[in-house]
């Protein structure tokens, strides 16, 4: 694949009079939606599974919006594939926004009604669904697998309580969006917003999950992992929804290398429409144990 600027652009003015484009991919910007809307899409006929991938941080002084993060992967990967835009990055000069949008207009629910919308026109179902991303990008596939019931995650290293992360992030999003309302004030008011685990007791739901923890990432694994196999076990819904694989990883928070992560969504894909009511960790693909 070429470079980003190289590939088709595609203005949508009303997502009634949307037409997909197959097997090529695309830069969209849809205009008819409740904030700027811009996605990368590469639809693929020969394929019923669609790949939903979810943006982390990102260095302000090296990317312009919109971004996608791994949209070269898309090739690889053998389904559609979509790649989302935080909205809560325009304009201002936050790194992470972990999809809240604004105080009085939450993001990640609109952004779960987009998806509901290209799932089908698309023709699929929620169950031919997979939510992949890392750190704050699986903070976001989390939640939004918690509100579209019946797609699979799959995560390395995410957060579970955005406001568990590092101080200097968490105080920006704060300042920025939430009128600089402590963390103790913010979670008070919108404790499903900010913590993968008060979502999941909301909505008495856990989806299946294969969560990827690099255990020589103390933070993560110390105030995310932990915190959260906790919560599920804690919380008297179905943990056989959620396996996890822990692995050791000198690079700490960076995620799995592209050709590993690559392979196990491809194993996943593979799986999807079969995948039983209960999983069992022995079905966690073997190209794992290779990581070391």
């Amino acid at each position: 694949m070429t470079k980003l600027s190289d590939i088709k652009k595609n203005t949508i003015h009303s997502r009634a009079e949307w037409n997909l484009f197959y097997d090529e991919p695309v830069v969209n910007e849809l205009n008819d939606w409740p904030y700027p809307n811009h996605f990368f899409s590469y639809f693929k006929k020969g394929s019923r599974k669609l790949v939903v991938m979810l943006q982390g941080a990102i260095d302000r002084t090296k990317v312009q919006l919109p971004v996608f993060q791994r949209w070269s992967w898309s090739e690889e990967i053998k389904s559609s594939v979509l790649i989302l835009s935080d909205p809560t990055l325009i304009g201002n000069h936050l790194n992470i926004g972990w999809w809240q949008g604004e105080e009085n207009r939450y993001a990640l629910p609109s952004v779960c009604d987009f998806i509901s919308l290209v799932i089908s026109k698309l023709g699929y179902s929620i169950q031919d669904v997979l939510f992949y991303g890392s750190s704050a990008g699986g903070f976001a596939a989390l939640m939004m697998a918690g509100y579209l019931k019946g797609g699979m995650v799959i995560v390395n290293n995410p957060q579970i309580n955005l406001l568990e992360y590092r101080e200097h992030f968490v105080q920006a999003i704060l300042e920025t969006k939430f009128r600089g309302l402590s963390k103790e004030e913010a979670f008070n008011r919108y404790p499903t917003r900010f913590s993968v685990s008060a979502l999941f007791k909301e909505v008495n739901y856990i989806p299946k999950i294969v969560y990827y923890q690099n255990v020589k990432d103390p933070f993560h694994f110390e105030n995310h992992y932990l915190p959260f196999v906790k919560a599920l076990y804690d919380s008297g819904l179905d943990p056989n929804e959620f396996q996890s694989v822990l692995y050791t990883h000198d690079w700490q928070h960076f995620p799995l290398e592209r050709v590993k992560t690559v392979s196990i969504i491809n194993h996943w894909i593979t799986e999807l429409s079969d995948l039983p009511a209960k999983m069992k960790l022995k079905e966690i693909p073997e190209i794992f144990e290779s990581v070391s």
